[in-house]
């Protein structure tokens, strides 16, 4: 474990043959949230944040890297990219969508910049039919909804999901503003069709059961999103859908990110995404 006072930890984990880097610095003390990044093979899957370079960059350097694979363009996971591939020649693999975003720095609010630190631009390689690697082969599948860019890799004979922030909780209290809850519920749907036990979480790594972990967040998602459909089919607005289902704004994570990530986002992401999941929302559902 490496500790800079209260502010930056970074501790190695292993689970059989993937290692894991988790990255965390705090603004006003400990980590709010800590972040997960993976090696296996010789493949980096995903680069953790900026904040925390040297360490992450070492730690891939150790693992051998050859190839980095990221899973989306949030700094939190590709902000060590071009540092990690300048110090192992390793090339870089993304979606089309999140080589867009990595090709130029792109703008972050001020609290990303603070937790996180902004990602270096560097040029992604397309995504190949498999990302192959000392006796792993990662298969990208197409996950969009926490982001449109967002991708998850499957070693299916190995059983490893390595999901981005494709799971994070069974439960979720906020979502961001560009998150889409349609896109998310057939996301996880897709991916639930495959077989695979541990999930490697960008936050939360279950080592096993990891399959069920992410059924139990598609039931989380299209439950809520029913409830909230209903209630506002019966004319309420958002926030007194959050009071009949008795779930709280957390207000310091809404003002300290100005509105970008909140459970009003997560509400109304129910109230706007298609139709095909839920009846259409009220016309004066407003918050």
């Amino acid at each position: 474990m490496f500790s800079d006072g209260r502010l930056k930890t970074a501790r190695e984990h292993t689970f059989g043959d993937v290692t894991a880097i988790e990255l965390g610095r705090g603004v006003f003390g400990r980590p709010y949230m800590t972040v997960f990044a993976y090696a296996a093979g010789g493949i980096a899957i995903d680069s953790g944040l900026p904040h925390q370079r040297a360490v992450a960059v070492e730690f891939f350097r150790r693992q051998r890297t050859h190839a980095i694979a990221l899973t989306h363009y949030h700094e939190d996971h590709s902000g060590n990219a071009a540092a990690v591939s300048a110090a192992t020649g390793s090339p870089v693999f993304g979606s089309a969508g999140t080589a867009g975003w990595m090709r130029q720095r792109f703008p972050i609010q001020l609290y990303r910049q603070m937790v996180w630190g902004a990602a270096e631009p560097i040029p992604l390689q397309p995504l190949p039919d498999v990302v192959a690697g000392d006796g792993v082969k990662l298969l990208p599948i197409a996950t969009p909804g926490h982001s449109a860019d967002h991708t998850v890799y499957l070693e299916p004979d190995r059983g490893w999901l390595f999901s981005g922030d494709l799971y994070v909780a069974d439960r979720i209290k906020y979502f961001r503003a560009e998150q889409r809850l349609d896109q998310e519920i057939a996301s996880l749907q897709r991916v639930l069709e495959r077989d695979f036990d541990s999930v490697f979480c960008g936050h939360h790594p279950v080592a096993g059961g990891g399959k069920q972990r992410l059924r139990n967040k598609l039931d989380f998602l299209v439950n809520f999103s029913g409830q909230v459909r209903a209630l506002a089919g019966r004319g309420l607005p958002p926030r007194a859908i959050a009071r009949e289902l008795k779930l709280r704004e957390t207000w310091f994570v809404r003002i300290w990110t100005a509105g970008d990530v909140s459970l009003r986002n997560m509400i109304h992401a129910a109230l706007v995404d298609s139709d095909k999941y839920h009846t259409p929302a009220a016309p004066n559902a407003t918050d």
